[in-house]
This record gives C-alpha cells, structure tokens and sequence, in this order.
C-alpha cells in the first residue's frame, strides 16, 4: 500500500508540474509598447510602407492582383502598454505622396489591367499580439473593423467603362457571425529605423478574407456575391513620438 501511495504521490506531482508548465506556456502574450528613456510611456503612433500591398483572389481563368506600391497609416495612441494596436490605413497609392487624394492602385487580372481606388470608409486594422517565435519576433492576427453599415470599397475603373467591378471588404466583430476576425498569419519584429529608433514591423500574409463582388463573371472575374477567398500581402513599419514630436522607442516583448 505504501508503495502505491508513493507512486500515486509522484503521478500526481508530475501531473500538477505538467499543468503549471502548460498555463504558463498558454499565458505567455507579446505586448506592445511605447517606452522613452526606457519608461512607459504614452505614445502616438505612425506606420508606413513603401513595398507593394496585394489583395488577391482567384477568378475563373486565374488570380486577380489590387495592387499598391505605397501605403500610410494613421496609427492610433498607445497607453505605455497593450497587447494590440489599431491603424487605419489613410492612402493606398503606387506614387509616395500621401497628401494626394486622387492617387490610384492597379487592378491586374488575366482580364486585363484597369486602376483601382481603394477608400477605407471608417474601416481600421487591429493587429493582436501572439508569442515569440524566434529571437525579436513574434506571431500574432489581424482583425478588419469597420463603423456599423460601412466596409472597405475597392472600385476597378477604367476610362472608357468606369467603374467595372467594386469590391467590399466587411468587418464586424459584433454580429452572430464575426467577419474577417483573427485572420492569420501576421509576423512582428522589432527593428531599428535609420534615424537609430525602435520600432516594430508588421508583415501580413494573411488568406480566407470574406469580400463581395458587384460587376458580374468578366468584370470581377467572378459572379457577383459573397466570397471567402481572397489573401492579402504587405507590410508596415509602425513608429512612435510623444505629444511634443518627439521620437519614442516602439518595441513587442513578453516581458
């Protein structure tokens, strides 16, 4: 009997330090986080791109690019520390001019290739933070949410046709069935700007967003409705100062 109780002691210890070990590995959560001098602080974003954004989805005779080579976002403010941030993506563009509003993206297709205008429409990213996953980087998702009754309008237009086909992005995180929440993948890393600044880089290769088409089979390349196809590709570098201007450090860490 002594025997057993021991074994059964010892099965128990191993279960309780299994256990342990597992919360702990399930509580681990990079957060984001503005820091001056070394000390939290509260931060006011900024991101920008200069690589090209690509919303993609498959019609009946191939893959449909949107592409923009520039991209600007107004980030939101950060409160020393959160484990996500917000930004909305202020210009989509193939020329670096942010304070042009009529800059255009291209839609290229086997269709053909025509421009496409790309309006937010009240619509933000959130990007949540996930674990590390190898040294100053770490693995996180991203969610679309957009004011009620709004969604992200993409319109392929060219000269003589106008606007052929429009693309809607929704994203609702309170409905009965959540819409383009948690997306997959996101990488984060923490790197050094030029200027010798901390910041964090946001790579997204993100697939199964829900979109509709109005436009018809050889405009949009599919018939119209809703889909649940489409990837997206492109990355940001989000930076922060304080409310005087000035550079503050952005980093993501477990600690």
């Amino acid at each position: 009997m002594t025997r057993y109780l021991k074994a059964l002691g010892l099965s128990l210890l191993a279960v309780f330090a299994m256990s342990a070990v597992a919360a702990s590995g399930a509580q681990a959560q990079a957060e984001f986080t503005g820091r001056e001098d070394g000390t939290p602080v509260h931060t006011i974003l900024d991101g920008t791109s200069e690589s090209l954004q690509d919303f993609n989805y498959p019609t009946f005779i191939g893959t449909a690019h949107l592409e923009c080579q520039h991209a600007d976002f107004d980030g939101t403010s950060l409160d020393g520390t959160d484990s996500e941030l917000t930004i909305k993506a202020a210009y989509y563009g193939n020329e670096a001019d942010p304070t042009n509003p009529n800059e255009t993206c291209e839609a290229n297709s086997p269709l053909g290739s025509d421009v496409a205008h790309v309006d937010l429409n009240e619509c933000d990213y959130t990007f949540h933070a996930g674990n590390e996953i190898a040294a100053e980087e770490f693995t996180g998702t991203v969610d679309v949410k957009c004011a009620e009754g709004h969604e992200i309008d993409v319109k392929v237009t060219n000269s003589s046709e106008g606007t052929k086909c429009t693309i809607q992005i929704p994203g609702d995180e309170t409905g009965a069935e959540p819409t383009n929440q948690g997306l997959e993948h996101v990488i984060y890393k923490n790197e050094e700007t030029a200027e010798g600044d901390e910041a964090v880089t946001i790579e997204a290769d993100v697939e199964g967003i829900t979109y509709t088409t109005t436009g018809g089979l050889f405009n949009c390349g599919k018939s119209n409705g809703l889909h649940h196809d489409s990837s997206y590709e492109g990355n940001a570098t989000v930076t922060g100062e304080n409310t005087e201007g000035g550079p503050v450090d952005v980093t993501l860490s477990e600690e």
